[in-house]
């Protein structure tokens, strides 16, 4: 029996993940960077109610889990509460770069409180594209979360920064076990699934990497400017002493006078050249 007939008997646990927020504000693009590493610039606006599905080797188990991708339009909205119900983790996703879909998550939480149940789903807020200018502080996105008990990650489906590290936290709240069905699971797939992980996480070091790096340079950047203004401070603080000491100089106040005049001169004598 060669490698692709063995199968390995695993616990197979399905659960539902739901995003939702205002249109286009990527909810599809995160998905197809969790799905498929990948970023689509372009793409269709999703119709009615979208879903992918996942597969995740996770402490020695097999995890299915679906994916849905609700239209953020209003005349889709009726749909979405059949979809909800029952979800283990509901991201709302909102645009840094648009102010308005962050204030409109404040309906899209009424919407899941009419709807779901909160003692049982696990809520997470999501600034998505933080790869563009912010319209929206990153100090009320946590403020906002911390206040409707929800976690707050912000993510870059374009980069993927900040996405591996969003999925899987959540991921890890879910309670997996009360569904314990077992299936006989490929082998090959085992391997591809840690494969995945491991590639995942090499990706995740990288971006934080990056990000200890940025912060880092940041802090660089804000020692080298207070030591421009030290310096410059220290040599105002000269150059006032000087003055105060050419001030009570009658001499030195004569000499500037004479500079001054020399230089008046020469400007009048230059005019009219061009100095480029």
């Amino acid at each position: 029996m060669g490698d692709g007939d063995q199968a390995t008997t695993f616990l197979s646990i399905r659960k539902k993940i739901v995003f939702i927020g205002n249109p286009s504000t990527g909810k599809t693009s995160l998905l197809n960077r969790i799905c498929n590493d990948k970023f689509l610039p372009d793409y269709d606006s999703t119709i009615g109610v979208d879903f992918f599905t996942k597969s995740i080797y996770y402490n020695e188990n097999i995890f299915k889990v679906q994916l849905w991708d609700s239209a953020g339009q209003e005349k889709y909205r009726a749909l979405i509460p059949s979809y909800i119900r029952g979800a283990s983790v509901i991201f709302l996703i909102f645009d840094l770069n648009w102010r308005e879909s962050f204030d409109a998550i404040k309906n899209w939480l009424g919407f899941v409180n009419q709807n779901a149940n909160r003692d049982e789903v696990k809520l997470v807020l999501v600034g998505n594209k933080s790869d563009l200018e912010r319209k929206v502080k990153k100090e009320e996105g946590e403020k906002f979360a911390e206040k409707e008990g929800m976690l707050y990650f912000e993510t870059s489906a374009k980069t993927s920064d900040g996405v591996i590290n969003m999925f899987y936290t959540s991921f890890s709240l879910i309670d997996f076990f009360d569904d314990k069905r077992k299936e006989k699971v490929d082998q090959n797939l085992i391997k591809e699934l840690i494969e995945q992980n491991a590639n995942m996480n090499s990706k995740n070091k990288i971006n934080n990497n990056n990000e200890i790096n940025k912060n880092k340079n940041s802090n660089e950047d804000l020692s080298s400017k207070n030591d421009f203004l030290k310096y410059n401070k220290i040599g105002e603080d000269n150059g006032d002493k000087k003055n105060n000491t050419d001030a009570n100089n009658p001499n030195k106040k004569n000499d500037a006078f004479k500079i001054n005049n020399n230089t008046n001169n020469n400007k009048k004598n230059k005019k009219g050249k061009c100095a480029c």
